[in-house]
């Protein structure tokens, strides 16, 4: 096993019992923003692309689905908005979930939580359809994140694609080989979108 999934093991391990701690200055909740977001770095210091690195346990308190992002500059800087690549831990599941995701925060506000996760359904499966030279890799078919807050569900809705992985897989997955390749789809779809803006702009200057 590699040392990122030892450490992915650790993560989806201790969260369910280290939630219960007090949150304010916990030495896990800072293991996980900043040792697993170096570890995570770690694995693709070799990319081209303008990527950011965060991990989060929450803000202020535990969130129920802890996170590691990677945000291309070019698409978005947060997880509530836009297109990103996350590991998305389910406590309750012991499972981790490799993400292309689309953030639900504007379509959640401005539609509600009915409308604005079917809106984002329909953006993951377009989104899912512009790149199926992935789809032999990672699967496009809904994914469980064991839960019915909120949080979890909107994630389910602004899946993509990607891979979900139980311990046991941890063990003998090519980590960083599936994560390059999903963040070789996110980059191809940034360059769609790209190529697809420019060419309205180009049929609006006509």
């Amino acid at each position: 096993m590699t040392p990122f999934a030892d450490m992915l093991v650790r993560w989806a391990l201790d969260y369910p019992a280290r939630r219960t701690d007090p949150f304010k200055g916990n030495d896990f909740a800072h293991w996980i923003r900043h040792d697993l977001a170096i570890a995570a770095r770690d694995l693709i210091s070799l990319r081209d692309e303008p990527l950011r690195i965060k991990a989060s346990a929450g803000i202020g308190q535990w969130t129920s689905i802890p996170w590691i992002g990677f945000f291309d500059e070019r698409a978005t800087l947060t997880a509530r908005d836009g297109v990103y690549v996350v590991y998305l831990l389910a406590p309750d599941l012991g499972t981790i979930t490799l993400s292309l995701v689309h953030g639900t925060e504007t379509l959640y506000r401005l539609h509600g939580p009915t409308e604005g996760r079917r809106m984002l359904r329909e953006r993951a499966a377009a989104i899912a359809d512009s790149l199926p030279q992935f789809h032999a890799r990672f699967s496009t078919a809904p994914i469980t994140l064991g839960s019915d807050a909120d949080t979890p569900l909107n994630y389910e809705a602004g899946h993509a694609m990607g891979r979900t992985y139980t311990l046991s897989d941890l063990a003998t997955t090519d980590l960083t080989g599936d994560l390059n390749a999903l963040l070789d789809a996110y980059n191809a779809f940034i360059l769609l979108e790209k190529q697809g803006s420019t060419a309205s702009t180009r049929s609006e200057l006509r």
